[in-house]
């Protein structure tokens, strides 16, 4: 190795540079080739029924199952901006659409705590968003209890369903 001249150790040593960049961007950049697109939506509520235990990073569910991410949740004060009006803005998964009229509540875990997004239902699809629609969604009154294991498994009319039938 010491026989080796000046020229061919720094071309080793930039091959080695080389590859050692290349396998930390492709392992950090890999995981990004199998996370589905995203779909950005915000839903709106009043200060009166407030976003309690919603906070960014928290989980969107569809049917129970966690698909997206609140990504943040704001009290706008412009004045194109109704007046005690909160917007949660959040990701979903693109395959799962939804409309206009779509059933969206604030989901609490135990004692108030871990809120998520509920998408209880995704609307008519007439009424889905097109183009550059802003994808706004008012929030439903009240909230819902977390999902069990049945409704992430199933999904929620199938676990319904299963509820249903008498032994």
């Amino acid at each position: 190795a010491s026989d080796r001249s000046l020229r061919q150790q720094r071309v080793a040593g930039a091959v080695v540079l080389t590859a050692i960049f290349g396998t930390g961007w492709a392992a950090t950049g890999i995981l990004d080739l199998f996370e589905p697109p995203q779909a950005s939506y915000v839903a709106t509520t009043t200060t009166d029924r407030g976003a309690a235990g919603l906070e960014a990073g928290g989980p969107v569910l569809y049917g129970g199952a966690e698909r997206g991410r609140i990504t943040a949740i704001e009290t706008p004060s412009s004045d194109d901006a109704a007046v005690g009006e909160i917007r949660i803005a959040f990701v979903l998964d693109q395959s799962l659409p939804l409309a206009k009229n779509a059933s969206i509540v604030r989901s609490v875990g135990v004692a108030g705590s871990g809120g998520a997004l509920s998408i209880l239902a995704p609307g008519d699809p007439a009424l889905a968003f097109a183009g550059d629609d802003p994808r706004v969604i008012p929030l439903n009154a009240g909230s819902v209890a977390p999902a069990d294991g049945a409704e992430i498994l199933l999904g929620r009319r199938n676990a319904e369903m299963l509820r249903s039938i008498e032994v």
